[in-house]
């Protein structure tokens, strides 16, 4: 339910701002429609380049090129086109570094540990995430899932291009198809044998002819 956040008192609204990360104050300050809802004022800077690359590894977080970035106090927000991240679990994706960036429109994810539960996770760190057209996965550390495509249409309705080298659920054209009005028009993916040599002849045509009418 939405709260007017703007009708809080003024040291309210500072708290607010004081526990929420970077990314989480640029948010409110655009659903508010007023920058000044939080004092300080949550600036936005682009990075040079237009990705942000993220590696979890053991139990430590880096960036690359982390001399370009200020974490400090009042440290502005950074946008980037794309975010690179190598590494992370639904557990790590709470680390306060993640909160200061935001991407506007692909996903590059390397030996994450994959889940509905780390899609929606890091779906709600985009700038919109409607705005995502583009989702590489390569490496699942998570044995116990395969990948379903309806977990990420669900939370990137607007995706156009999806690449994954990673185990498929077998209901990979039920998923698809339950998006009729889909925007995909580039699909790479991997399939065992087991699940290649499955496949109905006429099955696949069906599914190819009302996946690419549209």
């Amino acid at each position: 339910m939405p709260y007017p956040i703007a009708k809080l008192a003024y040291g309210l609204r500072c708290r607010l701002h004081e526990l929420a990360t970077p990314v989480e104050r640029y948010k409110v300050q655009i659903a508010a429609g007023n920058p000044a809802i939080g004092s300080p004022i949550q600036a936005l800077k682009k990075p040079v380049g237009s990705f942000v690359s993220i590696k979890y590894a053991d139990n430590a977080v880096s960036i690359f090129r982390q001399e370009e970035f200020d974490f400090g106090n009042d440290c502005p927000v950074y946008r980037a086109q794309e975010l690179k991240i190598k590494g992370a679990s639904l557990q790590n994706l709470d680390c306060a570094l993640l909160g200061h960036f935001i991407y506007e429109n692909s996903l590059d994810m390397r030996y994450c540990h994959l889940s509905k539960s780390f899609f929606k996770k890091i779906s709600s760190q985009a700038d919109v995430a409607s705005n995502i057209n583009l989702i590489y996965l390569r490496g699942n550390t998570n044995d116990e899932y395969a990948l379903k495509f309806s977990d990420l249409l669900t939370v990137f309705p607007n995706l156009d291009d999806i690449a994954a080298n990673v185990p498929i659920a077998d209901t990979w054209i039920t998923e698809i198809l339950q998006f009729p009005e889909h925007n995909i028009t580039k699909l790479r993916f991997v399939l065992t044998m087991e699940q290649f040599t499955g496949l109905s002849t006429d099955g696949l045509v069906a599914f190819l002819k009302v996946l690419f009418v549209y």
